[in-house]
């Protein structure tokens, strides 16, 4: 398998798939629609042109699953097989945990955005009255962190997904991308919660205070 993926490579490396439209799969589950793809053996890069913008990107090799051409439907694999922890990635395997990750990204981290925006308004408002405004942020780093130590209930994803939850690997997948977009989404929130919370801290100080008969 190894031999056959350094002769895909090696090919890849000297020529440039022309205008035709192909699919970048990404090992992090995204893809993009792009053209005149080119791969520098020397540096395992990739380059490419966005289909619609025909902005050039790089990316490291590694970072890409496949190559799909779509007028063909031809896959070409630059994914290498590795074993981590108690996981051994294959190339089936690693599909499955881009499914997980795919599929993860289908349901809305909606809560987390809004706690992370409830705490970060508070945040300000609460410190400059009662403590020191200095420790304003920490609140939202705090809350932050926690939400993304939380995972969705496995429970929750066999009933959506009863023929993949089981498999190991879709699961890995599903729960790791879930509590990235759960970190991302509450600071998002976090940081726009923080914003508008201390301009309404340095409104609130501006206020005349009523006068003691």
């Amino acid at each position: 398998m190894k031999s056959q993926i350094y002769i895909l490579v090696l090919f890849l490396s000297f020529i440039k798939l022309g205008n035709t439209q192909n699919k970048i799969l990404f090992v992090g589950g995204d893809s993009l629609l792009v053209k005149n793809i080119t791969l520098f053996d020397s540096t395992q890069e990739i380059s490419f042109q966005l289909y619609n913008s025909g902005r050039t990107k790089f990316f490291n090799k590694d970072e890409i699953f496949s190559i799909i051409d779509n007028k063909t439907g031809k896959e070409t694999i630059l994914f290498e097989p590795f074993a981590e922890d108690s996981f051994n990635f294959t190339i089936n395997n690693m599909r499955l945990f881009i499914h997980g990750e795919q599929y993860s990204d289908k349901h809305s981290e909606w809560f987390a955005g809004m706690l992370g925006l409830g705490i970060g308004f508070a945040s300000p408002i609460l410190m400059a009255n009662k403590f020191n405004p200095f420790y304003s942020p920490l609140p939202v780093a705090i809350a932050t962190a926690f939400i993304g130590s939380t995972a969705p209930s496995r429970n929750k994803i066999k009933r959506m997904y009863p023929k993949l939850a089981n498999d190991p690997y879709f699961l890995e997948g599903y729960i790791l991308n879930s509590k990235a977009r759960r970190i991302n989404s509450s600071l998002r929130g976090g940081i726009i919660g923080f914003v508008a919370g201390w301009i309404t801290a340095i409104v609130l100080s501006n206020q005349p205070k009523p006068i003691k008969q």
